[in-house]
């Protein structure tokens, strides 16, 4: 089994990514509240998708004891 040696700069750029995410998450969110255009919402429900996917990607990189497995 091979181990992958991440420096911490990867996990200090990964947490900064996911804070971003997370605030553009709650903006996105709030304005999605804000309407009722259906196109509107469903472009607003598409890009959270996309988003919750990003946010996922950057999770294992924000721990580095979970990234040694």
């Amino acid at each position: 089994m091979t181990t992958a040696s991440f420096s911490n700069d990867i996990f200090i750029s990964s947490e900064v990514h996911l804070n971003v995410i997370d605030e553009f998450v709650t903006i996105t969110q709030r304005r999605l509240d804000e309407t009722s255009d259906s196109y509107a919402r469903d472009s607003l429900r598409d890009l959270l998708n996309t988003l919750e996917e990003q946010r996922v990607s950057y999770i294992p990189f924000t721990d580095p004891l979970a990234a040694k497995g």
